[in-house]
């Protein structure tokens, strides 16, 4: 189910909630604190914070580094056990 075309749409598709932050122009550690919210009903901690950070600056284009970061944490375990 998690890799299903419904799931992809939802992190990549043209109405994404990475997208929608990104055309609100938040910064990078906002949307990456609206993900762990979203996703894990808690903020990020200082280190996850920061390599999450390090990882999107790192990325070619921003928007991807960022849907990374959102398949990353749905498909840990951290996710399946919290939702």
């Amino acid at each position: 189910m998690i890799n299903s075309h419904y799931i992809h749409n939802k992190i990549t598709g043209t109405n994404s909630a990475v997208k929608r932050m990104i055309g609100e122009e938040l910064t990078d550690n906002q949307i990456i604190k609206e993900i762990y919210m979203n996703t894990l009903c808690r903020l990020p901690s200082a280190d996850e914070l920061e390599t999450a950070g390090e990882y999107i600056r790192q990325s070619l284009k921003r928007h991807e580094g960022l849907e990374d970061l959102l398949w990353a944490i749905i498909t840990s375990r951290a996710f399946l056990f919290t939702s």
